[in-house]
């Protein structure tokens, strides 16, 4: 699947490093952040998605978890006794957020190199105004990252071609030798 997206992102962007962020947005879904977590619970039961956007006053302020939201509500008073609870009490805060203009390696770098339970986290898309523009899944940064892998494997192997190539044309010529060509 690689090597078709790294050959899809050349032909759409000319390089895997021109992509656009927004191109790998799987989903715009948000919920407020005085939102329940009963209707939180709901709305991840309906949808596929691990994460989705906390929003204040129209600004983000973190994300809420598929995982920790099952967890809280699936204990046996969980419902009951949390599920009037504000999501913004119980969400992941301090989302990384990535500007639609990041130059896809700065971003690629951000993101991977986080450690731990963080890592896994979905990257939230925001353009260079701030404005909300979506969640992006770690999976598909990977993906970008080992498209951009291959691209440059492609490259190097190209320039290593070339090299050896020129090699054999100027090794006769540093020996001595002359080299007729037609």
């Amino acid at each position: 699947m690689g090597m078709q997206e790294a050959k899809y992102w050349k032909q759409k962007y000319g390089s895997v490093e021109n992509a656009d962020l927004l191109d790998f947005v799987a989903h715009q879904l948000q919920v407020d952040a005085e939102d329940r977590l009963d209707q939180i619970y709901d709305i991840f039961k309906t949808h596929s998605f691990d994460y989705m956007a906390v929003i204040r006053e129209g600004n983000l302020v973190g994300l809420c978890s598929r995982t920790q939201v099952s967890f809280i509500m699936g204990s046996r008073y969980g419902f009951s006794v949390m599920g009037k609870k504000k999501v913004s009490d119980h969400m992941l805060e301090n989302p990384v957020c990535l500007i639609r203009g990041f130059v896809i390696r700065e971003a690629l770098s951000w993101v991977l190199s986080r450690t731990g339970a963080r890592f896994y986290e979905d990257v939230v898309l925001s353009n260079e105004s701030g404005e909300y523009l979506g969640i992006i899944p770690v999976p598909a940064l990977v993906r970008l990252q080992t498209a951009l892998m291959e691209e440059k494997y492609q490259l190097w192997d190209k320039l290593e071609e070339e090299r050896a190539s020129a090699a054999e044309t100027i090794a006769p010529l540093l020996m001595g030798e002359k080299v007729f060509t037609s």
